[in-house]
């Protein structure tokens, strides 16, 4: 085995222990073997349904790859920093030649990193891009679905398996992300080559950010990238069951900052663009603009679920991070049109 691998298979952990087992089996199984595996501890405080930390289950996993000198690199944050540095501490810690994400509530196929790295080889391309399918549980597969529930995982489904037909080359690449929307902005499910990445994450700013936080990287991402390409191939696990039934309660303020943290990503981006590091079309600005409204749309939508003592809180937070302005015109646009 070269001492370092063609591909990093790069992990976050914020409280999804009891998935990171079955996540973690997933890339043992590869036939492809020349890769390690590199997981970022968030500050967790969970446990699986056998009362062990994601450092106890990882250390298990590491042992079944020892005989073959397979690398397993496990990193823990002393404090929760969001999901963009996490994954700025994964790319960091990554020796491989190119990135493969995989978040720890979902899985790979057998051979997922062979198809994905033999693309790369043939193409040369910086983004590699494979369809996904998505998948419940096995408690969530022997229930009754509502209608609403059926029809939140058809339009998931469409979602995850979007990837560009054609080969993209330069700014091609951003458009048919922004504009075009022919293929989506989850890292999840692509190759990325890792100097690529890695000069992506010098634009991005320290934010503390769980939401939208692909968006923020893979805006960059695609505005350094030379040649994307996708394989008509499903590659990607993705557990459709977080947020399928979208009326549970909020009951605790890390819950609002969490969901109002997608402002902080849209800021990092526009700072940017206003300090001149990134040059953006005015038809891409206004793209954004448009993605940055329909998130504080969706964060209003969810502030609705917040429990009744919480609701003042809730509102100054969406505010202390959207401003208070935009907030209003926001609120007021969504009542006009309804």
């Amino acid at each position: 085995m070269n001492q370092n691998p063609k591909i990093s298979v790069c992990i976050p952990v914020f409280r999804s222990e009891a998935t990171l087992e079955e996540c973690l089996k997933s890339v043992a199984e590869q036939t492809f073997r020349d890769f390690e595996v590199v997981i970022a501890d968030d500050a967790s405080d969970g446990k699986d349904k056998n009362g062990r930390s994601a450092k106890k289950i990882v250390k298990e996993f590491s042992k079944a790859l020892k005989k073959e000198k397979i690398h397993v690199e496990y990193i823990r944050h002393s404090s929760n920093m969001g999901l963009v540095e996490t994954r700025r501490t994964l790319v960091g810690a990554s020796r491989g030649d190119f990135v493969a994400m995989l978040d720890s509530d979902d899985a790979l196929f057998a051979d997922s990193l062979q198809s994905l790295f033999t693309v790369a080889q043939e193409s040369g391309a910086d983004i590699v891009h494979g369809k996904a399918e998505g998948f419940l549980t096995t408690e969530a597969q022997n229930e009754e679905l509502s209608t609403a529930e059926k029809n939140r995982l058809e339009k998931i489904q469409a979602k995850i398996e979007l990837t560009s037909k054609d080969e993209l080359l330069g700014s091609e690449i951003r458009k048919s992300w922004l504009i075009a929307e022919s293929h989506h902005s989850f890292l999840w499910g692509k190759l990325i080559r890792k100097n690529l990445y890695e000069k992506a994450l010098e634009l991005v700013p320290f934010v503390h950010c769980t939401m939208a936080e692909d968006v923020v990287q893979y805006f960059f991402i695609t505005t350094l990238a030379k040649k994307y390409v996708s394989l008509d191939k499903k590659i990607y696990r993705y557990r459709a069951d977080s947020g399928i039934t979208s009326n549970k309660k909020i009951t605790g303020e890390d819950e609002v900052e969490r969901i109002a943290q997608a402002a902080d990503a849209f800021n990092a981006i526009f700072a940017q663009i206003a300090d001149g590091e990134v040059t953006v079309t005015a038809e891409e600005k206004d793209f954004l603009s448009a993605m940055c409204r329909n998130h504080l749309a969706n964060n209003i939508v969810q502030m609705q679920f917040v429990t009744e003592e919480l609701k003042s809180r809730a509102k100054e937070i969406l505010a202390e991070h959207w401003g208070e302005d935009f907030v209003r015109t926001a609120e007021k646009s969504m009542q006009q049109q309804s």
